[in-house]
């Protein structure tokens, strides 16, 4: 890390014969460190000093330094700012550059329901009812879903670099793009009215963004009933900061992950000898086995009407998308349900799931 110290230190280092300053150039070569003004920044009629410094560690390159002259700048009261001439410099700091994150959905913005209900009718959902292997059913049933999907709401990704705001509103989005547009034109152009346009909407923007925060914090704050609403409020509107829990990309491998969660049940595997014991000192009125029976139609879509979840699955179907198709595909869903009941198998897709691991303290060495 790089440390920048500059100020009024008082000190005159342009001095040999001061012990201040003696003891200032003894402190910066303890520390590596250097002192980059060289020009007098305090100047009267009778004595030209160097009193105000910029310091930094020598490892710290600049680009620039200067010394400005600031006595004819003044305040309101027509008097001068300072009688010390300003100092400044420009840093070589190298950024930290954003990593960019990719999200994938359905875009809906073109999905056209009369179209959909159309396709849904013209698919043989019956066919499903011939088939006796759970997993021919359950692919026969995801791959006539996502064909709907696909054609009606396709997969986009898109690349995003920074969260939405979420105060933005049609004006804002509205005014920004004019914003740019002028501004290109004015580039172009070079015309003193084209830049006069570009700053009439640039306030205007500047004071649409003002207004929309304020309308959207005075409504979502007045909303909070107590504490953990307000400071819930705060963090998803970038107020206050997050945790950031999440593991780094490479923090661990898939693949140890997935060992571990699969092994970390292995102390408890069933006892045989314990299940033997219970089976033989069972009463003889007790000896009833567990099965499993099939299940109606109204089950099933009671079943899925109570899901809330918006999670998708390793098939990429929500269970939105299984709300929309079910009036016309309970049938075979449920043909699903029963057969998985009586053999005893589930598809494949169903035993894998999405796992997005969260780290309980930082920088962790292990997956334990």
């Amino acid at each position: 890390d790089s440390i920048v110290c500059l100020g009024d230190i008082n000190i005159d280092l342009l001095s040999n014969s001061c012990h201040e300053a003696k003891h200032l150039r003894r402190l910066l070569k303890l520390y590596n460190s250097m002192q980059h003004v060289t020009e007098p920044t305090h100047v009267t009629a009778g004595s030209a000093t160097l009193i105000d410094h910029i310091i930094t560690n020598k490892a710290m390159q600049l680009e620039r330094c200067d010394v400005i002259d600031a006595s004819n700048i003044m305040d309101y009261r027509k008097k001068k700012i300072t009688d010390h001439r300003l100092i400044s410099c420009i840093l070589e700091v190298k950024r930290e550059k954003c990593i960019a994150k990719y999200v994938t959905y359905r875009d809906f913005s073109k999905f056209n329901i009369t179209d959909a209900i159309a396709m849904l009718q013209n698919v043989k959902w019956e066919a499903a009812k011939d088939m006796n292997n759970t997993e021919d059913i359950h692919d026969f049933l995801t791959s006539k879903i996502i064909d709907i999907y696909d054609t009606q709401a396709p997969i986009v990704t898109k690349r995003v670099t920074k969260k939405k705001a979420p105060w933005r509103n049609e004006e804002v989005i509205m005014l920004t793009r004019l914003k740019c547009k002028l501004r290109s034109q004015f580039v172009k152009s070079r015309q003193e009215f084209d830049w006069t346009e570009y700053k009439k909407v640039r306030n205007r923007l500047n004071g649409a963004i003002r207004k929309a925060k304020q309308n959207f914090f005075s409504e979502k704050l007045a909303d909070c009933k107590d504490s953990r609403a307000f400071w819930k409020c705060l963090k998803q509107s970038d107020i206050v900061g997050k945790k950031n829990n999440t593991l780094p990309p490479k923090a661990f491998k898939v693949i140890e992950m997935n060992e571990y969660f699969v092994e970390m049940g292995s102390f408890y595997e069933v006892d045989e000898n314990l299940i033997n014991s219970y089976s033989q000192e069972m009463h003889n009125g007790d000896r009833k086995s567990f099965e499993f029976r099939g299940v109606s139609q109204y089950e099933v879509r009671s079943a899925i009407n109570e899901m809330t979840s918006r999670a998708v699955g390793v098939d990429k179907i929500s269970i939105a998308m299984i709300k929309a198709v079910s009036p016309y595909a309970i049938e075979a869903i449920t043909h699903l349900m029963n057969m998985s009941l009586k053999k005893g198998e589930f598809p494949r897709s169903w035993k894998t799931s999405i796992g997005h691991p969260l780290s309980k303290k930082p920088n962790p060495s292990n997956i334990s």
